[in-house]
């Protein structure tokens, strides 16, 4: 094992603004698309066409919310918030409730970034382990990115930023 070991949980709130985020980074194409859709519409002398579309724009930050709301508050999700230990290993990240740890190997990850006072380590696509790196202590959180960058390399920065970041260099 190596020397960074601690234990955390998930928060209600810390879970929801980092689902909130990837929602709407995922659906990042929507806004403009519905906007060009909507004048579109207008210019072309359809009025139910555009009064479709800007509802569209305007329910689309509600149905996230809502079900954002739901995949964090409903009853069944209560066990993700226990306090999890998590390790570093040289196999890989080690992690689980103390009664139950498991192993995910280097290799199985895809990918890793930083999210509001998270990390997100991407197995596949859409599956994740998402680790909160807020209630650490700033040698800890920076000795775990450390190991994180060495086994996986730089963090991946997905949003319009992190983009225009790469470009400029």
């Amino acid at each position: 094992m190596s020397d960074v070991a601690f234990e955390v949980a998930l928060d209600q709130a810390g879970y929801r603004r980092v689902l909130t985020r990837l929602a709407y980074e995922r659906l990042r194409f929507a806004v403009p698309l519905l906007a060009v859709v909507g004048l579109y519409s207008s210019a072309s002398g359809s009025s139910g066409g555009a009064l479709l579309s800007f509802a569209a724009l305007l329910g689309l930050p509600i149905a996230i919310w809502g079900l954002v709301s739901w995949q964090v508050y409903r009853p069944g999700r209560t066990p993700i918030y226990a306090p999890m230990q998590y390790s570093v290993a040289q196999e890989g990240l080690v992690y689980g409730p103390a009664d139950s740890l498991r192993i995910v190997e280097w290799s199985e990850f895809k990918r890793w970034r930083e999210a509001p006072g998270h990390v997100l380590l991407f197995v596949t696509g859409s599956q994740y382990v998402l680790v909160p790196t807020d209630p650490l202590g700033d040698e800890t959180r920076d000795a775990f990115l450390f190991h994180l960058t060495q086994h996986l390399g730089n963090p991946k920065d997905r949003s319009l930023i992190g983009r225009f970041r790469r470009r400029r260099r």
